[in-house]
């Protein structure tokens, strides 16, 4: 019973979605109160997304990014960056915004990688074809997308969860090795790259946040020793996310830390933090943990993956095995996060090829290439959410776009992983 009140939940969370008459946060927020009052999840556990360590993480680094927004240093950016839109400097441009994206996520994990790319397309104006419309949700994308692939950072132990699974049937089984991730990804990130190029202008160009940018402009200049301190915390909060292999969990406090030590020395007021704060972007994003965690715990995705599993029928070819776990992967991730997805397909994807005699290897990687694309729903990964929120987007806006790229991530990964891992 609770399986299908879970699924009903999530079915009135998208066609409210889609809607779009009623703020996001109160949609999520009112599937966590229905969770409560079906008995579905105690009141701890139905609002834990706002305790959630990517809830805090988030909130601490849109109060450091609201301040930064006030310093000197984004207005002559935004100024250069706008003078960068338009001609042949916007083909420039995206090369440079890819490079950037692509840098971060070796480091920072995809809802990090995604609230610092906000911070820096707020430089560019809405009226360039390069507009921060256009390009929040390719740069939360691709955020998720490179996230782990070069052997830095996460990247460089990306490959041991898979080998665990794989160990567990004997050692007689191949490995996964630390560049295997980046060998069968190279090239299909490529080719993401230039579709985002070719084809951002299919996104919505609109002004998404005129009146904050207003409010910006107005405000009077913040103190020099103001300036100098929100620098500081700046960088001492982006050196923690870059340092997550070492902190740990603590990474996901320090940017809460830097919005309380910008408060106490001033820069930050109480009404700049619930300011901030109180946006129903927060909002929406604790609700959407919330039922990704209950899709996952009431068994949903599970029996997702088993029916569409047995799709594949008898005897089929490597090929079609790697593409029916791509399309799976895809439509799974967008329903219930990219970290769901790949703790239900992974143990299934190696029990599969175990007992058909496959080599795992194959499959393993493209589970983990797939389930980073969280391209049609806000709920598939908070990176997504966020760009959602931030942009205003409707799913109907961004759907096609969205269906370009997972038809070029799916068909991308499945020739390169054919190539180098076949599955038979």
């Amino acid at each position: 019973m609770e399986l299908y009140i879970v699924v009903g939940l999530f079915i009135f969370m998208i066609i409210s979605f889609c809607l779009n008459k009623w703020p996001f946060g109160l949609t999520t927020m009112t599937c966590c109160i229905l969770l409560v009052l079906t008995g579905v999840m105690p009141i701890e556990k139905a609002f834990a997304g706002f305790a959630m360590k990517n809830f805090i993480m988030i909130a601490g680094m849109y109060v450091i990014c609201d301040a930064f927004g006030k310093t000197s240093l984004l207005t002559k950016i935004r100024g250069r960056v706008m003078n960068m839109q338009g001609g042949s400097n916007s083909v420039f441009l995206l090369l440079l915004l890819m490079f950037l994206v692509m840098c971060f996520a070796q480091f920072l994990p995809s809802s990090g990688t995604i609230t610092v790319m906000i911070m820096i397309l707020t430089a560019l104006s809405a009226d360039g074809d390069v507009c921060p419309s256009r390009m929040m949700l390719p740069m939360a994308i691709m955020g998720g997308m490179w996230t782990g692939r070069i052997p830095i950072g996460p990247g460089a132990t990306s490959y041991l969860t898979p080998n665990k699974y794989i160990s567990s049937y004997g050692d007689t089984l191949p490995l996964l090795t630390i560049l295997d991730t980046f060998k069968v990804s190279i090239v299909p990130m490529l080719l993401l790259s230039i579709y985002v190029i070719l084809t951002y202008k299919m996104l919505p160009k609109r002004d998404i946040d005129q009146s904050k940018m207003k409010k910006v402009k107005d405000a009077a200049p913040m103190s020099r020793k103001h300036e100098i301190m929100t620098y500081v915390v700046f960088v001492g909060v982006m050196a923690s996310l870059f340092m997550n292999s070492i902190l740990g969990d603590i990474m996901y406090v320090c940017p809460a830390a830097g919005a309380a030590a910008l408060m106490f020395m001033g820069v930050q007021s109480q009404k700049d933090m619930q300011r901030v704060l109180s946006g129903d972007m927060l909002f929406m994003l604790a609700g959407i943990f919330v039922m990704a965690e209950a899709l996952s715990s009431s068994g949903a995705g599970v029996m997702i993956g088993q029916f569409i599993l047995r799709l594949m029928g008898e005897n089929p070819s490597g090929i079609t095995v790697l593409v029916v776990f791509a399309v799976v992967g895809v439509i799974m991730t967008n329903l219930m996060t990219n970290s769901g997805t790949k703790n239900v397909l992974l143990p299934l994807g190696v029990a599969t090829a175990v007992a058909a005699g496959w080599d795992p290897r194959g499959i393993c990687l493209m589970i983990n290439m797939v389930c980073s694309c969280a391209v049609f729903l806000p709920s598939g990964a908070p990176s997504t959410a966020i760009a959602f929120a931030a942009a205003g987007y409707k799913i109907q806006e961004t759907f096609l776009w969205a269906l370009g790229f997972a038809a070029v991530t799916i068909v991308s990964y499945v020739c390169s992983i054919h190539f180098f891992f076949p599955v038979m």
